[in-house]
């Protein structure tokens, strides 16, 4: 078993101090047109359920080479993500897999993912490892977690995305520097339409590309989660994945800020408890660490 005993220890219970919840407070959209959610709370088995509203089963996931893989607790949220990498080394082979459906051949989408690193790979690596691909089943759209390799020129860590169709791509180039560390969350967000591919890290968006044209997310085949790179190479991810999502529109700044801040759940119970020895009265809420 990795280092990572448990994804928990990421998030941490809080004591807070004169905190006030509004009971009015308003959310942007983040259940609107979600059509693929692996929220992977099943915590067993082989099978990652599509829990979308409405959304088909032809999209849940296979967890391939299980042996490599387990089920932890201490999602973002709460609940139980998918450690990709068992074996603590080089040799990780887990990932997740779909045939797909009509749901989520979409030229306009929102696709976004949790990752925690188990270690960033090494710039000596010769291919990046894969969050999401689909050129192995027919499309060109795939995103990678950079590591700066020096063999490619312009290369710097962060992230990395082809964007295409069985015909062709409409960017090489979707990328964002930012230097990811191990044993923390990220939120990796992509969001893609008619002129533009905007990406957002941890709620935040980190840049935006401008193309001239659209491509289907499925066109012809399924897709891989925690597995994919550049050049024909399938290389795993040697992280842990949680609430894996897409939706069939381009969610907004604030619906993607929503999304990240979704995952810090509300307090479940409030209790007064007195401090020991300062008679003060504090509000002991539950909550996630930010990252």
């Amino acid at each position: 078993m990795n280092k990572r005993n448990s994804i928990s220890k990421i998030f941490t219970a809080a004591v807070t101090t004169g905190v006030v919840f509004s009971a009015g407070a308003t959310y942007a959209d983040i259940t609107t047109g979600l059509v693929l959610d692996w929220s992977m709370n099943q915590s067993t088995g082989t099978t990652v359920v599509n829990s979308a509203p409405g959304g088909s089963s032809a999209d849940n996931g296979t967890v391939n080479n299980a042996s490599d893989t387990a089920w932890v607790p201490g999602a973002p949220g709460g609940g139980y993500a998918l450690q990709l990498n068992t074996t603590g080394g080089a040799a990780y082979s887990g990932y997740v897999s779909t045939a797909g459906s009509s749901d989520v051949a979409l030229a306009t989408y929102t696709l976004s993912c949790w990752m925690n690193l188990d270690f960033v790979p090494s710039s000596s690596n010769s291919q990046n490892p894969g969050l999401f691909n689909s050129r192995f089943n027919g499309g060109h759209t795939d995103i990678q977690i950079e590591n700066g390799k020096s063999s490619t020129a312009g290369y710097s860590p962060g992230v990395h995305a082809d964007i295409g169709s069985s015909s062709g791509y409409i960017t090489t180039g979707a990328d964002a520097a930012y230097q990811f560390y191990p044993d923390k969350w990220y939120l990796i967000t992509y969001a893609v339409q008619t002129g533009s591919v905007d990406i957002y890290i941890n709620g935040v968006s980190v840049e935006t590309y401008a193309t001239t044209s659209t491509a289907p997310l499925l066109e012809n085949g399924g897709f891989n989660v925690g597995n994919g790179a550049g050049s024909g190479q399938q290389v795993c991810l040697p992280a842990a994945i949680a609430n894996f999502t897409i939706y069939n529109r381009v969610l907004s700044s604030s619906d993607v800020a929503q999304l990240y801040n979704s995952a810090i759940p509300e307090p479940t119970s409030l209790a007064l408890v007195v401090a020991a020895g300062a008679g003060l009265l504090l509000r002991r809420h539950r909550r996630c660490a930010r990252f």
